[in-house]
């Protein structure tokens, strides 16, 4: 059973980390840039502080993502392949992390409200 349960993850590992690649004719693409750099410079958003709080808000929510998915999958895969006594270890340890991603996912949101708030302001 463990075996299956073991295969299985790998096997949706690797679908999940499988890459697709999508050609496009060298002009496309770049008719595309020069499109997204015209917009980001009309904008304004690539100048000063705005840039590095939308970097670091990224960045927050790529790294608190990647951590509470492999988090979250290992809790996971332990839940299933435990025993009635293990399973309720393996809830207790769960809830915050649970919590934590909740409170993470909402810290980033409202940094990025905030500072979405605030350049609204200052533009005007």
């Amino acid at each position: 059973m463990r075996k299956f349960f073991i295969v299985l993850i790998a096997l949706m590992l690797v679908s999940i980390l499988s890459i697709n690649v999508y050609a496009m004719e060298i002009d496309e693409v770049i008719t595309q840039m020069n499109g997204v750099q015209k917009r980001d410079t009309s904008l304004g958003n690539d100048e000063g502080i705005m840039a590095v709080i939308n970097d670091v808000i990224g960045l927050l929510q790529l790294a608190g993502t990647g951590i509470a998915v492999v988090t979250v999958t290992i809790l996971g895969a332990k839940y299933m392949l435990s025993s009635v006594d293990q399973k309720a270890e393996i809830k207790n340890k769960a809830m915050p992390v649970v919590i934590g991603c909740i409170i993470l996912f909402a810290a980033v949101n409202l940094v990025a409200i905030v500072a979405n708030f605030t350049n609204d302001v200052l533009a005007s």
